[in-house]
């Protein structure tokens, strides 16, 4: 099921990036990525706060 949903994706047949609405980078933003997800009105978020550990 995964590799078929990665597959949809990397085809373009789906398109994630409307549905992304925040980027934190490091781990020190987990704390942000909690309010913001949980405050996602508030914050204009559709999903949880997406969060980049390593570049």
């Amino acid at each position: 099921m995964i590799a078929y949903a990665i597959d949809l994706v990397a085809s373009k047949r789906v398109q994630i990036e409307p549905t992304v609405t925040h980027v934190l980078r490091g781990l020190d933003k987990v704390p942000e990525a909690f309010e913001i997800t949980g405050n996602k009105a508030k914050y204009g978020a559709v999903n949880p706060a997406q969060i980049i550990v390593a570049e």
